[in-house]
């Protein structure tokens, strides 16, 4: 722990570390029109496919790992809500290209970003 800030050096390193990927995010058409109030249907349905087609393989991976019942793993899986918010048809490609996930820290870093990403960075 860092003596002078209170948070962990891991969550400090993590958030130095990943900081330009989140400003990366943000600064893409999509997240900017949503900011500004102004995202139409038909891009939030191609965001939320985008999203579907990483978040579906991604979970996959996951469900390749053994984690203890207290990771919960389930219950961090999202992708099946997307299929709410977009037309029956829309087509729903999966990422052909997924970074790798297979030591600890890849699935940590993964988690990390993704469980932020879900509950607005707190």
């Amino acid at each position: 722990m860092s003596i002078t800030s209170g948070t962990p050096v891991i969550l400090q390193r993590l958030r130095s570390e990943t900081r330009p990927y989140h400003d990366a995010l943000e600064q893409n058409e999509f997240n900017q029109s949503l900011s500004a109030g102004q995202a139409s249907a038909g891009a939030t349905q191609w965001f939320l496919a985008k999203l579907y087609g990483f978040l579906k393989p991604y979970e996959a991976r996951l469900d390749n790992h053994s984690f203890g019942p207290a990771w919960d793993i389930e219950q961090r899986h999202r992708a099946h809500l997307i299929l709410a918010d977009v037309p029956t048809n829309a087509p729903l490609p999966l990422c052909p290209d997924m970074p790798p996930l297979t030591t600890w820290p890849q699935l940590l870093g993964a988690m990390y970003v993704l469980e932020g990403s879900t509950l607005g960075a707190r």
